[in-house]
């Protein structure tokens, strides 16, 4: 008899689970036979792919691989350990409801790749525009500079620990609602204030300094309070010249590269003069030709071809009275949006001139 414990199921997890209530209810299944391949490796490289050749009916996101790597595997490990001097306990949860079992884990203890992989890149890669996308397109594009084998944990652990003492300022109404949906930027000023500037996480011995530095603000709950009260001033700050001296909605700040750089030069007491015609010239009325149109769910769109050469993407939900039809190869001017996240830019008031 082979005894296996704790087995990876890549394919045939619903007929686990009606064998395993069939059993659980006393059935008998003496007369079922079950094929079973049984695959034992410590190459996670292999494992990953078994899943995908196994799988190829089913969608298996690739983010979903990103957690068997060596790294998270050890990252979990570091977690568990470093975490042991800290007044607040905090668990990665690697896979999914890892902890589900354990009522002495509570979900605010918790994070996950999903968490670690955008405050990742909204606190130390300092993007925090970006940080709202979703984790499979974050890893794609900063691939080269995210969980890297040579990477220092104390970092990772720092944005962990971190972004969950922000999660429980919040929860515990210190610091208001409003800040939910800038998180990212708060942490990104916080570790500004804490760390210094942008840190070489391929310098592990300045990384590790850099993340202490932050977790020493952060260890004592009344010295995080007042360091993020600092990052609160900050960030009004950054809004109040945003709205006031460029003149912008705060509604385009979540998602605005712009104000990032914004965020990041008033810190570093760079004058705005050239970020406020930059501004200016990205907002100004523009010029170009209609490339293509196309159509999805009956809804059209398409993309402009501006005069320095850019694409800018265009729909019917910024322009409803748009005529699309006769719009191919028209001349027209436009406002473009800031760029977003992805970096895109979308047209909006298009007017045809020819």
């Amino acid at each position: 008899m082979l005894e296996i414990e704790n087995p990876q199921i890549v394919n045939g997890c619903q007929s686990s689970y009606l064998l395993f209530n069939a059993n659980k209810q006393k059935m008998d299944l003496s007369k079922i036979s079950i094929v079973v391949k049984i695959i034992s490796t410590n190459n996670s490289d292999l494992s990953n792919e078994i899943v995908r050749g196994t799988n190829r009916q089913n969608i298996v996101m690739e983010e979903a691989f990103e957690c068997t790597r060596q790294f998270h595997k050890n990252f979990e490990q570091f977690v568990n350990d470093y975490v042991a001097d800290f007044p607040d306990k905090i668990y990665y949860e690697r896979r999914a409801k890892q902890y589900a079992d354990n009522p002495n884990i509570k979900q605010y203890q918790k994070f996950n790749l999903h968490n670690l992989t955008q405050f990742y890149v909204g606190a130390i890669l300092q993007h925090p525009e970006k940080a709202h996308l979703h984790e499979s397109y974050l890893l794609k594009k900063y691939r080269s500079q995210i969980f890297c084998d040579k990477h220092s944990n104390l970092p990772y652990f720092a944005v962990a620990y971190t972004f969950l003492t922000l999660e429980k300022l919040i929860r515990e109404k210190t610091i208001t609602n409003y800040f939910i949906k800038y998180k990212a930027h708060l942490l990104m000023i916080y570790f500004r204030l804490l760390g210094g500037k942008k840190i070489d996480m391929t310098n592990e011995r300045a990384a590790d300094k850099y993340a202490q530095n932050i977790l020493k603000g952060t260890y004592k709950i009344e010295d995080a309070k007042v360091n993020f009260e600092k990052a609160i001033e900050v960030f009004r700050n950054c809004e109040k010249y945003w709205t006031q001296n460029l003149h912008k909605s705060p509604h385009l700040m979540k998602e605005a590269q712009i104000f990032t750089e914004l965020i990041i030069k008033m810190m570093d007491g760079i004058t705005l003069e050239p970020l406020r015609q930059e501004l200016q010239k990205l907002t100004s009325v523009r010029q170009g030709v209609v490339k293509r149109i196309f159509y999805s769910g009956g809804r059209p769109f398409g993309f402009i071809s501006s005069e320095n050469g850019e694409e800018v993407f265009f729909s019917s939900r910024r322009n409803p009275n748009l005529k699309f039809k006769t719009l191919k190869d028209k001349k027209v001017e436009f406002n473009a949006t800031l760029k977003d996240g992805k970096d895109r830019m979308q047209a909006y008031n298009i007017k045809v001139l020819s």
